[in-house]
């Protein structure tokens, strides 16, 4: 009886637990990525987003989602944006709900530094991969009817490394591996979180 109680508690626990937004990469593609003498990169990336509300009784609004693209490590990727821009008005899922996403983001002579551009005509030449990162800056509420959301809440969300495969000479490029998860940034203090939603906001 008591191994049945537990049981069910955890049950309702896992039902009733509030969770956070899912994302996934599902498609990529960038179309004429070029590199000029003066180390500046031109591109257009095409993608597509599933988003997921994992909830079973908690829908979700998101109150505003900013997509920023990066070269190189996420730890970096703020010191080396390539694109960004607020990419949807506010949207709401219900439960289990999923939706997608498309939207395109572009840079043209945007200027990369010696090593970063070498390193992506050698990537675009070779048989090695060209990688970029998104990061997503979500602000949601959640519908607890009739209570009201303290929120918004905020999540700062990692999709890297985003895998792109050119064929020889090639300005084209697709995504290699889909849908890809993204992740939760869990590795940033109070202060930094704060710093970030203001220069985001």
């Amino acid at each position: 009886m008591v191994v049945l109680l537990a049981v069910i508690l955890q049950s309702s626990r896992i039902y009733y637990m509030p969770r956070s937004p899912q994302f996934w990469v599902d498609s990529a593609a960038i179309s004429q990525l070029s590199m000029s003498d003066n180390y500046e990169l031109t591109a257009t990336w095409h993608l597509t987003l599933f988003v997921v509300n994992p909830n079973q009784i908690l829908g979700l609004h998101y109150e505003s989602l900013k997509v920023m693209l990066f070269y190189g490590d996420k730890e970096n990727s703020h010191k080396q944006t390539l694109a960004g821009q607020p990419v949807f008005p506010p949207f709401f899922l219900s439960t289990r709900e999923v939706t997608n996403l498309k939207f395109m983001l572009a840079t043209k002579k945007a200027y990369v530094g010696k090593d970063v551009a070498n390193k992506i005509r050698e990537e675009m030449a070779g048989e090695s991969l060209v990688r970029f990162g998104l990061s997503l800056f979500v602000w949601y509420r959640r519908d607890v009817k009739p209570l009201i959301d303290p929120g918004p809440r905020f999540l700062r969300i990692f999709c890297d490394p985003v895998e792109f495969g050119f064929t020889l000479n090639d300005r084209i490029g697709n995504l290699t591996a889909r849908p890809m998860a993204c992740k939760l940034d869990n590795t940033l203090g109070r202060e930094r979180w704060t710093l970030l939603l203001d220069e985001n906001r």
